[in-house]
């Protein structure tokens, strides 16, 4: 797939800038947007991502068909893409279902997926975070790829690694779905096999974590022996503080 770079000294919102913008996007190929600095990003949850220069912040716009049953997964691909290209630079983070990426209990990268209509397709548009060479404050613990790795961290280079990895990804997505992800993304899940705490809207759903299904929803088997498919929560691990 062709893709298309666009890069910023500073924006507030990569992804808030490419849903503005999106219908002056070509849509036969891909295109990144990026900035060395972001004032006013957003996370899952409505969280904000306040990020400083020397991390890496984009957004990644692709136009689907109208109809594409496995666009619930694209923000998990982009986040297993990162996780395997880290595992061959010998850091081996985990991932925190949905999509986010850590090390143990801190947080350094995560991706947020949104579509637009656009006429008769979707556009996609998948926002990524990453910390670099710093950590940012947030409501929870985080961490940097410079903590884990010391040492400088070419971004350009990153980037375009990201990109090749998960083009290459979307591409067994869009043919296959999430199954052929499946057992290789449930190695690296964060807490699997541990009783969590899911938030759903206002309900709190407490149990073993088993596991995803095919199309990458989370399975929680309940107190009473019922199992739970998730579409989206957030999880909250009971290990003990």
């Amino acid at each position: 797939m062709e893709v298309q770079c666009i890069h910023f000294s500073s924006l507030d919102s990569t992804q808030r800038w490419t849903k503005e913008n999106a219908h002056s996007l070509r849509s036969n190929h891909m295109t990144c947007i990026s900035a060395e600095v972001q004032t006013g990003g957003h996370g899952r949850q409505g969280t904000t991502w306040v990020s400083k220069k020397g991390n890496l912040h984009m957004s990644l716009f692709f136009t689907l068909p109208g109809y594409a049953p496995f666009i619930q997964n694209v923000a998990q691909i982009l986040i297993y893409s990162c996780c395997r290209l880290l595992e061959e630079k010998n850091i081996h983070p985990q991932i925190k279902w949905p999509n986010d990426l850590m090390i143990g209990e801190a947080k350094f990268s995560g991706a947020l997926a949104e579509t637009i209509p656009l006429d008769s397709q979707l556009g996609v548009i998948i926002g990524l975070g990453m910390n670099v060479q710093s950590s940012v404050e947030i409501d929870q613990k985080t961490t940097s790829l410079a903590e884990i790795a010391p040492g400088e961290w070419d971004l350009n280079l990153l980037k375009k690694e990201i990109i090749s990895r998960f083009t290459a990804d979307l591409s067994l997505l869009q043919r296959e779905g999430f199954a052929p992800f499946r057992q290789e993304f449930e190695k690296r899940l964060l807490y699997k096999g541990e009783k969590i705490s899911c938030k759903v809207g206002e309900e709190t759903i407490t149990g073993l974590f088993l596991g995803l299904t095919d199309t990458g929803e989370l399975q929680i088997k309940k107190t009473d022996g019922t199992i739970r498919k998730l579409y989206s929560a957030e999880i909250f691990t009971l290990r003990p503080q």
